[in-house]
């Protein structure tokens, strides 16, 4: 009997420590998991997918992806042009094969060339303390010019090889943490420490997760570091952006306008034909082109000093214009040299100071998409000089269709003071059927999806004070040919009612249409119009008002060649007058 309970006391006693040692393992698991882990990791080896031997650049707390690395030369950190571009200013500008970086702000041109430290800012010669550089085909910016230019702050740390940036756009809420406090690769105790915090260190905080702050060093080292042991301390907001303020120069009434066409030097001094301009704000003569055949870039000038000083005499502006001689050839040897753009900008700012231009006007029509870029660029280099010498910057552009998208206005309107929408030729000389030259739905159309990409303050729109007749030809064997005249307003609507032509209003077009038969040569002939005349160019200025755009444009004074004709520059100007005033 005392040897049984001998032996069953063991097995309680056993029992009882197995019990005891389960116990004290959970406490220890317990005691153990609430526990911190003091495990390091070096940065690239917790990191595999990240080499050492790459700089890598951190935003926030991310790592930007980037084309193109950035650089340390010399101990000094470069960012590549691409940077730039995608991630700062979509303007900037390389131009490879001259060796040439251009960087344009609405008031300044800067130039820089690799390897030197002289650079210009509007033509005015300046020194940098590190030039940029350039490897294979792309140019690299010392940190210290992005800083200067851009306002981006930025810095390097060599051990971890990040490149550190901060916008100015970026909103920063940073925090201070205590002695002992540790940065982790994740939200967890168990995760290594990625670095260790000192007392009153000061991070960027990204918001918490399951108790950790997700926050990042000043050397770019991107963590988890214990809520609880981190301090507010302050949020840093983000940059006021400056508003561009309208120039005192430019007019902030709605403008009345009228384009000149102007074919000769001998018509520039015709004195007989002005009394057309007087009730406008503004004339637009058509006085400059290019050399086509030597293409320099050199410019042709029939302008006459008497035209300015009588309009100007009689209250009205002078925006030169300047055409790419409707040649797609012309308009890309212009553009795409950047010594022939500055060549051309140069000698508009001379043409413009000799000849007292209030501004110019910018009418290239044949720009090839692939020469987009090169036109933005162009008005982006002129810009910033016509301001400096007050002259105002307009710049004529098609209504938007698929096939000139690329001309995009968003980006012209940040380079001019005015947008002019050339809202005609909706059927135009080489049109296969016949049909209006601006219909109400084309006009309204043309405004809205300018008005998508361009505000309404930099939009005028430009009207027709032309019409057009169409006239079909039926041969012998039935064939239909179509040609078309352009034409003034009163000489269409005379000889269609000589004709007993009857002219009919059709709201939907905002148009009066009429129609005649007749024969010519023993052949039927069908002549059609919609006329443009002062009830649809009334149309055309309620639309000016309904958007609140900066006013008007009439093409051309050439079809204005009556009393009655020259009433729609009136017409005009007092409609812009009083809807100024509402």
């Amino acid at each position: 009997m005392n040897s049984g309970k001998s032996r069953l006391g063991g097995v309680i006693f056993i029992a009882g420590f197995v019990l005891l040692i389960g116990a004290m393992s959970v406490v220890f698991y317990l005691i153990d998991r609430g526990k911190p882990s003091n495990e390091t990791a070096p940065y690239y080896e917790y990191y595999k997918d990240r080499s050492p031997e790459r700089v890598y650049a951190v935003r926030g707390d991310k790592l930007m992806n980037l084309e193109q690395d950035p650089l340390v030369v010399g101990g000094e950190l470069y960012f590549p042009f691409s940077f730039v571009k995608e991630h700062i200013d979509r303007n900037a500008f390389w131009d490879a094969s001259a060796g040439r970086l251009i960087i344009t702000t609405a008031d300044e041109v800067s130039r820089f060339t690799p390897d030197s430290r002289a650079y210009t800012v509007n033509d005015a010669e300046r020194r940098l303390a590190s030039p940029i550089i350039e490897k294979g085909v792309t140019a690299y910016l010392p940190a210290g010019l992005v800083e200067t230019l851009y306002g981006v702050s930025a810095s390097f740390a060599e051990e971890y090889k990040l490149a550190v940036v901060d916008f100015p756009e970026d909103e920063k809420l940073v925090y201070t943490t205590p002695e002992g406090a540790a940065l982790r690769f994740e939200p967890d105790i168990k995760s290594p420490i990625e670095t260790a915090l000192s007392a009153g260190q000061r991070l960027l905080g990204f918001g918490e997760t399951d108790g950790f702050l997700r926050a990042r060093t000043s050397e770019g080292l991107v963590g988890y570091v214990k809520a609880e042991e981190t301090a507010f301390a302050e949020k840093i907001g983000r940059a006021a952006e400056s508003p561009d303020k309208r120039p005192s120069y430019v007019p902030t009434g709605k403008i009345n306008m009228v384009w000149d066409l102007i074919a000769s030097k001998a018509a520039s001094g015709d004195e007989s034909r002005r009394a057309v301009l007087k009730n406008a704000d503004v004339v637009s003569p058509t006085w400059f082109s290019f050399d086509g055949e030597r293409l320099t870039g050199e410019i042709i000038s029939i302008a006459d000093k008497g035209y300015v000083d009588w309009a100007k005499a009689n209250g009205c502006a002078v925006w030169g214009l300047i055409s790419d001689n409707f040649d797609g050839a012309v308009a890309h040897a212009v553009l795409a040299d950047s010594d022939r753009r500055k060549y051309v900008v140069d000698q508009l700012i001379a043409l413009a100071s000799e000849l007292g231009l209030d501004g110019v006007n910018i009418d290239f029509e044949a720009v090839r998409a692939a020469d987009a870029d090169y036109f933005i660029q162009f008005l982006r280099e002129l810009y910033p000089i016509a301001r400096l010498n007050q002259l105002v910057v307009s710049v004529d552009t098609y209504v938007p269709a698929a096939h000139n998208l690329y001309y995009s206005r968003d980006r012209i309107s940040e380079a001019c003071d005015f947008i002019i929408i050339m809202g005609y030729d909706e059927y135009y000389a080489g049109s296969d059927t016949p049909g209006p030259v601006a219909s109400i739905g084309f006009v309204e159309k043309g405004v809205a999806d300018t008005l998508s990409e361009a505000p309404p303050e930099k939009v005028m729109l430009g009207v027709p004070y032309f019409t057009r007749i169409w006239k079909e030809t039926e041969d012998a064997m039935g064939f239909v040919s179509l040609s078309s005249e352009a034409a003034s307003s009163e000489e269409t609507r005379r000889r269609f009612e000589q004709n007993g032509a009857v002219f009919t209003w059709h709201d939907s077009l905002g148009l009066y249409y009429a129609t005649y038969d007749a024969l010519e040569d023993g052949r039927k002939v069908t002549y059609e119009v919609w006329i443009e005349d002062a009830r649809s160019l009334g149309e055309k200025l309620k639309i000016a008002r309904e958007r609140d755009l900066a006013g008007i444009a009439g093409w051309c004074a050439n079809w204005l060649r009556t009393d009655g004709e020259r009433e729609f520059v009136s017409l005009a100007g007092d409609f812009m007058d009083a809807y100024a005033s509402e």
